[in-house]
């Protein structure tokens, strides 16, 4: 039985698992796993679990296949106890053996007991001493080691007014454990698990933060950096209304600013995606005035990013270029200046000014190239076949197009995808290929609609498939 493999736990369901759990089971995992949704260093391994999926599913699906794998499977669990509690006897006959032939008989009696007992209180010393230095060392790192989940707040806003210009992003919020969350204020295991979560949104490989995150929250329920890094990979993935769920449960849990910091910028994130404008703009001055209060101008940044976005998405240009430049002076890093460029791109978009845009729009896409940001970077791509579809320059616009959406498709931002798949609808429209134009406009109406984005959807009915 040396090549017996667990099925059931390969799906990670229990052995009385009936046909409806096999298969959700399968899907998800398969989902999670598909080699195509990793990035290039994962792919072989992502191989090597689906063809373990698949092998699992194709016997387990079965009734005839099951019943004997599961008299095999019975077979082996039977062999392995036995092993097992062999294996425990003779240790404990050794250890036994052990201690008689070389432990001396302890006497209560003799001049060693005071010893004893100081080197006991010493080794108690020694191990407090220890588990001091490890929270010591912890919130080191956490001082000097940022968590921030890259372009994790990255936001598209589609003006449904003038559905053919208005694209933006807005900026990547940093999660500020780094400065001013204590890590002495956590449960140490709490501490790494959701460490693990971060480092998987750092790596923008939002499916393993996921993943990590509900594992995250299932251990410690009353962790508020759980319930953070969770709702931060459901936003990254486009699950706008089950972010704002954690994030409020995040935000009664907080008990520090930092974390409120972090929890404000998502939350008006996810309204803004959702087309709530006023309940975005009241958690991005929650932000404002949160980043303010740290002292924090990378933070004070982003928040002005945002607000800018909201006065774009409304139209009032003049008010958001004053707020983007004022975001402008406050940071230098090169992932926000990209931000901000881009959204600068969107208002001359919006005022029709398009060669401007253009300007923009390949500043961003320097300072990008910079940050190395390629979720980022694929959303300018499709912006900018959205500019290059307004200014006739069909063959740009499909090479952007394209170029963008098999990018965004590899972070599984649906979210942006919808935005693709209107821009190949403008593209075709703008063609007079009608038939096409009617396909595209519909996989983004259903997309949106998917995603929660009802206003993002009807704006798409209302201007092109009614």
């Amino acid at each position: 039985m040396e090549n017996f493999k667990d099925y059931y736990s390969i799906l990670n369901i229990p052995p009385n698992a009936d046909e409806q759990l096999i298969r959700e089971a399968y899907i998800k995992l398969s989902s999670f796993m598909h080699p195509d949704k990793q990035p290039p260093e994962r792919r072989s391994w992502a191989e090597e679990k689906q063809k373990e999926l698949n092998e699992a599913y194709e016997v387990l699906k079965d009734p005839i296949k099951r019943k004997e794998y599961d008299e095999y499977y019975k077979s082996y669990q039977e062999s392995y106890n036995i092993f097992k509690d062999k294996e425990k006897e003779n240790t404990q006959n050794n250890t036994s053996k052990n201690n008689t032939e070389t432990s001396p008989t302890y006497n209560q009696n003799t001049k060693d007991k005071p010893f004893g007992c100081i080197g006991e209180i010493f080794t108690w010393l020694i191990l407090i001493f220890l588990i001091s230095m490890t929270i010591k060392i912890i919130k080191s790192c956490s001082e000097n080691t940022s968590l921030k989940p890259t372009n994790s707040s990255n936001s598209s806003i589609y003006n449904t007014t003038n559905t053919s210009k208005t694209t933006k992003t807005t900026s990547g919020v940093t999660y500020p454990t780094s400065n001013n969350s204590n890590a002495s204020n956590y449960n140490i295991g709490d501490y790494l698990d959701t460490t693990v979560c971060f480092n998987y949104l750092n790596s923008q490989n939002y499916q393993d933060a996921l993943q990590a995150g509900q594992n995250a929250v299932q251990e410690y329920p009353k962790s508020a950096r759980a319930h953070i890094c969770l709702g931060q990979a459901y936003s990254n993935l486009s699950d706008f209304k089950l972010s704002i769920k954690e994030l409020k449960i995040a935000e009664k849990l907080a008990n520090n600013k930092s974390d409120l910091l972090a929890i404000y910028s998502y939350m008006g994130l996810n309204y803004e995606r959702l087309g709530d404008s006023n309940n975005a703009l009241l958690y991005y001055d929650k932000q404002l005035k949160m980043a303010r209060d740290l002292n924090n101008k990378e933070e004070e940044s982003k928040a002005l990013n945002n607000i800018a976005g909201i006065y774009n998405n409304q139209g009032n240009y003049n008010k958001a270029i004053d707020y983007y430049n004022k975001s402008l002076q406050l940071t230098s890093k090169p992932s926000t200046i990209a931000t901000i460029y881009t959204n600068i791109a969107s208002v001359y978009s919006a005022k029709g000014h398009n060669n401007k845009a253009v300007e923009y729009y390949k500043k961003a896409i320097e300072f990008n190239q910079k940050a190395g940001d390629d979720h980022k970077l694929a959303m300018i791509m499709i912006s900018l076949g959205y500019i290059y579809t307004d200014l006739k320059n069909f063959q740009e616009a499909q090479n952007y197009l394209q170029k963008g959406l098999l990018m965004i498709q590899k972070f599984d931002d649906k979210y942006w995808e919808a935005y693709a798949y209107l821009g190949f609808g403008r593209l075709h429209l703008a063609q007079n290929q009608e038939n096409l134009a009617k396909e595209y406009f519909t996989k983004a109406y259903n997309l949106f609609k998917a995603i929660g984005n009802n206003n993002k959807a009807q704006g798409v009915y209302e201007k092109y498939l009614k």
